[in-house]
């Protein structure tokens, strides 16, 4: 198994490197320093096919391509400063996705999901997790978008997630997911535990805690 990860979590990457091998994201000085080591500023996966930001760091399209992971550049290059921090952002899968008026045209082209939510939050993937037919999410109006679809979304306060450098960061850079298992950056003392372990257990899936304290904003874990 392969994690891709924030290279500054090092607690994290020596939990997952007793599951599975671990990469390193580092986009150091191409956006500000809270995200700069997170992957789900640069790359969301539609369909079977990973979208790349044209300025992904180079170890990383080289891991892609030496793992023989199909991938395609997106139209723009990701920026220093939000909303242009938010152009590869989203969530999606085939029956839901969730875009904003920032989302990459390639993005928006190659999105064939039945539903198709448009909100004002930009960091999308950031704030939303879904788990089973379960939503997680730190953003009221993500929140309110799943809820008008009739599916149900759980809202967590943010306010205890850490990330370096700002107030705080948000639920969806928390989490990773293959299979029936979820990977969380927190440990089974953290303020969010116990709501991801009901959902978890709800939804039929296995939770695996990395973090020895409260949960870390990674920018999602991406398991390829």
């Amino acid at each position: 198994m392969q994690f891709i990860i924030d290279f500054r979590a090092e607690s994290i990457k020596k939990n997952l490197c007793k599951i599975g091998e671990v990469t390193d994201f580092n986009a150091t000085n191409i956006v500000y320093p809270a995200i700069s080591g997170h992957p789900d500023i640069f790359m969301s996966k539609i369909n079977n096919t990973w979208i790349l930001a044209p300025n992904t760091p180079a170890a990383i399209v080289n891991l892609l391509k030496k793992l023989n992971i199909n991938f395609v550049f997106g139209n723009l290059k990701v920026e220093y400063n939000y909303p242009k921090t938010a152009l590869y952002n989203i969530y999606n899968d085939a029956k839901i996705a969730i875009v904003s008026k920032f989302s990459d045209e390639k993005i928006l082209s190659n999105i064939n999901s039945k539903q198709i939510l448009s909100v004002k939050q930009g960091y999308i993937s950031c704030n939303t997790a879904r788990i089973g037919n379960e939503f997680i999410t730190s953003d009221l109006g993500i929140k309110k978008a799943i809820d008008s679809i009739n599916k149900k979304a759980h809202f967590v306060n943010p306010d205890k997630i850490e990330l370096a450098d700002v107030k705080h960061g948000f639920i969806g850079g928390t989490i990773g997911q293959k299979g029936d298992t979820v990977y969380f950056t927190g440990s089974k003392n953290s303020f969010y535990a116990k709501l991801l372990s009901n959902i978890c257990e709800s939804q039929n899936k296995k939770i695996i805690f990395l973090g020895e304290n409260e949960a870390i904003d990674v920018g999602g874990i991406i398991i390829l």
